[in-house]
């Protein structure tokens, strides 16, 4: 194996990515994960309602406590239906969905999928949705674009 400078700093950016998203993704989380906990019993009853008659942003959040098991127990299948559901219509819930896609969380990986939703969600402006497309195309570049 020739290992070349510029490979070398390839792979130095690459692990440097992958760093950096492990804990945009934690700070994404955790923000959710705190507006959770903050809630009453009421509170969270009323986000339950909330998504069970369809609210997107409702179902989103809700996503983020059965991923997570806040408040409920921990269910990926759970999370995975509530942000397919919320994806129409919250951009957040499709990056989301792309998340789990791309690691395979409560579904079968799914590097194509997983990028569909990111850029479904960057065209909408998701900061971390972009960020997380261009991890996808480091990781697997025959996803990138034509």
């Amino acid at each position: 194996m020739i290992r070349t400078r510029a490979g070398c700093c390839v792979a130095t950016c690459m692990l440097l990515l992958a760093s950096v998203a492990a804990v945009a993704l934690t700070d994404n989380e955790k923000t959710a994960v705190e507006q959770l906990t903050a809630m009453s019993a009421s509170q969270f009853q009323t986000l339950q309602a909330q998504a069970a008659k369809g609210v997107p942003s409702a179902q989103a959040l809700l996503g983020i406590a059965y991923l997570k098991g806040v408040r409920v127990p921990q269910d990926s299948r759970s999370a995975l239906a509530l942000f397919m559901k919320a994806a129409k219509k919250q951009p957040v819930a499709m990056s989301n969905l792309g998340i789990m896609y791309f690691y395979g969380i409560g579904v079968e990986k799914n590097y194509a999928e997983a990028v569909k939703c990111f850029r479904a969600a960057s065209a909408e402006g998701i900061g971390s949705a972009q960020f997380n497309l261009a991890t996808a195309y480091g990781s697997s570049p025959q996803y990138g674009p034509a």
